[in-house]
């Protein structure tokens, strides 16, 4: 063990604060996969209008089903996700 770390594995500059380790890191990367995904789709929304607009034209992209589908899957498992985060960090 590196004699600069505590027994938490803590560094000098964690010393004296409560620090949690994160036994499994993939809820937390799963989290911010879908976040980044979602500020990207936002963004582009947002200031890419019409660019935005062909992308979900059903008719006329082939990229708008698949859009589709990940924006309904976003609605079934983010909240379990944001939950999740929440309990793991509140306890």
């Amino acid at each position: 063990m590196d004699a600069r770390r505590d027994r938490r594995g803590c560094g000098p500059a964690h010393r004296g604060r409560s620090v949690r380790r994160q036994s499994d890191p993939r809820p937390r990367a799963t989290l911010m996969a879908w976040w980044a995904v979602l500020y990207t789709l936002s963004m582009l929304a947002g200031y890419e209008p019409a660019s935005w607009v062909k992308l979900i034209s059903v008719d006329d992209s082939p990229r708008a089903v698949p859009i589709e589908r990940l924006l309904e899957r976003t609605i079934n498992h983010l909240p379990v996700l944001i939950t999740d985060a929440i309990a793991e960090v509140s306890t």
